[in-house]
């Protein structure tokens, strides 16, 4: 996360300047707050899916995840929603500094971008506890390192110069780059579970066999 954010700055640096960091910056502090019950829900996810897992009670294992995804996914739907309707309103809460007036509009502009980002963020973020619970801490490694320190500063550089389209285009490469990667996240874990699954399936005939 932290090569993420260090990326980021240094796009948003080169776009529009210490302003747009100073956006970016107290943007993230709101979308942290609208996404810190997501981190409390896959650590829960881990611990449950994990001793499913060491039982070999993979049907259980997938019920878990999948819950918590559908749950994660539409709870970031409604806070998204309402950020989106109220972000006028939100932003002088975090803007109350006199330097910081400035940034207003801007700001309210990053926060409805986001509200993309919120219900896309549950799909990596509970995949991403599925592969800790079933003991593949690389392949989560991996998936999280491709999903934020590669997809989203790639699209959000993409977008910002590529395509000119500067702060707007970094805070849609932002969104673009995270959703990318969270849906490939979710595709490789349900590879993997049906994988679990079959390898139950094969060993029960063959136990039914012997």
């Amino acid at each position: 996360m932290f090569l993420s954010m260090m990326f980021m700055n240094y796009i948003i640096v080169l776009v529009s300047g210490t302003d747009g960091v100073a956006v970016y910056a107290t943007g993230w502090r709101i979308a942290t707050i609208a996404t810190a019950h997501l981190m409390g829900m896959a650590t829960a996810v881990i611990s449950v899916c994990g001793t499913a897992i060491g039982a070999h009670d993979y049907i259980k294992a997938k019920v878990a995840p999948s819950y918590s995804i559908r749950l994660g996914f539409l709870i970031e739907c409604v806070a998204g929603i309402l950020i989106f309707a109220f972000s006028m309103p939100i932003v002088p809460i975090f803007t109350q500094s006199e330097g910081a007036t400035h940034i207003t509009g801007d700001l309210a502009h990053f926060l409805r971008v986001m509200c993309i980002f919120y219900p896309m963020l549950a799909l990596g973020l509970f995949s991403s506890s599925f592969f800790q619970e079933a003991g593949k801490g690389l392949n989560s490694l991996i998936a999280t390192l491709l999903r934020t320190t590669i997809f989203t500063p790639l699209f959000a550089a993409l977008l910002a110069f590529i395509f000119n389209m500067g702060q707007a285009g970094a805070w849609w490469g932002l969104v673009i780059g995270n959703g990318i990667g969270s849906l490939l996240m979710y595709i490789w874990a349900e590879y993997f579970l049906r994988a679990l699954l079959r390898t139950k399936y094969i060993t029960r005939t063959e136990g039914t066999s012997a």
